[in-house]
């Protein structure tokens, strides 16, 4: 089952190409979400009211399309789930073609409120080398949070391991031993579950913000252009009910001299901070107490 904010993505990109298509009925149109069964696991997520609003920024962001491709549009693709699968830059949502052959491509987001924008998953073991070009400072990184993430488990069993598998293991095995599939952070028999989350969690924002001090600001510019998007369409819808609206938004690349800082937001964020944006940096699990570790990335204006 996806996440409501994917499906949401999701629902917004579809509902678009669905109203580019009722204005341009002769068009080719593709979209994962044609298969009906695929489409309902999404809408399953929301109520009528949230259908409705989805629904709406569709027919408000079609119309932000439609402004830069007129009304003749041969070919209306929803690149939908296959959208970043070849490639963390690669970032459409929407691709359009007119019928001189022209193409426009789009990045949707949406949300309720979009004083906050989720960027993308990245990878918790990869977002230094991928994003930042730095390859070393991903190595010795992913040695520290191997080491933590030991830390962590060996707290809540209260039992030496020599590897992640086997201490993951120890948990899985004593969770099904009380009649659970998964180990939660709610179950009361990982009394001190919830702690040593936090304390991982803490540590791995503080070696997080400490490799991305040592680098230089042309790297921290290069993951900022990425995340951001730079030089691409948006369109960010707000799917509130009764406050539908949708912003075009085309971000300049940022150059090393736009690059502010590297600050800690909250207990458990890193941001790096330009002139005019913020770009933040979170760890988190992904469910239960042995699941992967994730990575999301947000961003906003300032």
């Amino acid at each position: 089952m996806p996440n409501k904010s994917d499906s949401a993505g999701k629902l917004h990109q579809y509902y678009t190409c669905k109203y580019l298509v009722s204005k341009n009925l002769q068009a080719k149109f593709n979209s994962p979400l044609e298969d009906s069964h695929k489409r309902q696991i999404h809408e399953e997520q929301f109520n009528k009211y949230e259908i409705l609003s989805l629904k709406n920024i569709g027919e408000l962001t079609g119309d932000e399309i439609l402004q830069f491709a007129s009304s003749n549009l041969a070919t209306i693709t929803d690149i939908g789930e296959t959208s970043g699968a070849v490639g963390f830059k690669n970032t459409d949502d929407i691709r359009v073609i007119t019928t001189d052959g022209t193409i426009h491509s789009f990045s949707l987001k949406c949300a309720t409120s979009l004083s906050q924008i989720l960027s993308k998953n990245m990878g918790a073991k990869s977002l230094l080398k991928d994003y930042f070009n730095a390859v070393s400072e991903q190595q010795k990184f992913n040695s520290k949070l191997e080491k933590h993430h030991l830390t962590f488990f060996e707290t809540i069993s209260k039992q030496k391991s020599t590897t992640i598998r086997e201490a993951r293991k120890i948990i899985n095995d004593f969770s099904k031993t009380k009649g659970n599939k998964k180990p939660r952070f709610t179950d009361s028999h990982f009394p001190t579950a919830n702690k040593a989350r936090d304390e991982f969690l803490r540590n791995l924002k503080d070696e997080l913000k400490s490799s991305l001090e040592s680098l230089g600001k042309k790297n921290l510019a290069k993951a900022v252009n990425i995340i951001l998007d730079t030089g691409k369409n948006h369109l960010l819808g707000n799917y509130s009910n009764n406050k539908e609206n949708v912003v075009y938004v085309r971000i300049p690349d940022k150059t090393e001299e736009d690059i502010v800082s590297v600050r800690t937001r909250g207990n458990d964020a890193i941001v790096i901070v330009t002139n005019d944006y913020e770009v933040g940096f979170r760890y988190k699990f992904e469910s239960s107490i042995t699941s992967s570790i994730k990575l999301v990335g947000d961003y906003k204006k300032i």
